[in-house]
């Protein structure tokens, strides 16, 4: 049987995250120009922050973030690494927004919400991560 070694199952990750990102962009692109699209200028359900502790919270959970990856990446666990990999790759695309913008470009609307994927690469990394952590009471 075809076994893939570890270094090209890590390119196939970082290719895969690096798909999304690029999508996430277009589909933000893609509706803003075709009118859309909605700025979402506050957080995660709708909370607000002033800019300056925005900032701050950011870069305080994007240390955690890379500490997790970087440990990950040394343990060699696949999962957690694309778990973290999914949710740095969603908040860079909306922080990507933020300086831009100033407001979070979403896209898709159903009843009581508007995202776009880079929320959804957020939410799946951070399920997939509860998962990992709780239910396989493994460690990174």
């Amino acid at each position: 049987m075809f076994k893939l070694r570890e270094k090209t199952k890590r390119i196939i990750l970082y290719f895969f995250l690096l798909f999304l990102f690029i999508l996430d962009r277009y589909l933000k692109k893609f509706f803003l120009f075709s009118g859309e699209a909605f700025y979402n200028r506050n957080l995660a359900f709708n909370l607000y922050l002033k800019e300056g502790i925005f900032y701050l919270l950011f870069f305080l959970v994007s240390f955690f973030l890379i500490l997790g990856l970087i440990l990950s990446l040394k343990k060699k666990k696949n999962l957690f690494v694309f778990s973290f990999g999914l949710i740095i790759t969603g908040a860079v695309s909306n922080f990507i927004d933020r300086i831009l913008y100033s407001a979070i470009i979403d896209y898709w609307r159903i009843p009581l919400a508007v995202f776009n994927l880079a929320d959804l690469l957020i939410s799946a990394g951070i399920l997939l991560l509860l998962v990992l952590l709780l239910w396989k009471k493994e460690k990174f």
